[in-house]
């Protein structure tokens, strides 16, 4: 049985800790995007009011760059079922969140060519973009194979493409601190 109050208690030590070091918390997000699931929610919305944590990670209405595939359409269905009421409630509470979200459905497998077609794609406003780039060791990648392509995301969101497409449709990167003060 899930003891929730122990999971507020552990989450705010967690956030205690930042504070005490003095690392600024911007925003929330969890591991596997867990904080979606509606108790947790209010465990996190909880802490952001309590800590002055202005946004909370909300990923919603993604769409794929890639071709559509069965694992594409698991990953659309469980995101529906914790989204359905998520905006509501982060609005409610004034809580920020961007615009969009885009990455989710393409987590683990964001190539330059898939990146490009996010960008050609991206509505107006604030977009959030999930990847996991990186370059990992053999131990690693043996024992979390989902982080496999991490340096093919790595290379996409550096390469002189995206980078040239980004510049000529006047797409401003930011992160979460400078898009809170611009909001």
């Amino acid at each position: 049985m899930i003891k929730y109050e122990q999971i507020y208690v552990e989450l705010k030590n967690q956030l205690q800790r930042l504070k005490d070091i003095g690392i600024p918390i911007t925003n929330l997000s969890s591991h596997e995007h867990i904080h979606m699931m509606p108790e947790l929610l209010k465990i996190f919305i909880r802490l952001a009011k309590e800590y002055n944590i202005p946004s909370i990670r909300y990923i919603r209405d993604d769409r794929p760059a890639g071709k559509f595939d069965i694992a594409e359409l698991k990953k659309r269905f469980i995101l529906s079922c914790f989204t359905k009421g998520m905006g509501k409630v982060l609005n409610e509470e004034a809580i920020s969140h961007a615009d969009h979200f885009r990455g989710f459905l393409d987590s683990g497998k964001l190539k330059e060519g898939a990146l490009i077609e996010t960008i050609k794609s991206l509505e107006e406003g604030t977009t959030e973009l999930a990847s996991h780039p990186g370059f990992l060791s053999p131990e690693v990648l043996n024992r979390y194979r989902f982080h496999m392509d991490c340096e093919h995301e790595l290379y996409a969101l550096t390469s002189p493409a995206v980078k040239r497409l980004v510049q000529e449709r006047g797409i401003k990167l930011t992160g979460y601190r400078e898009f809170l003060s611009g909001k």
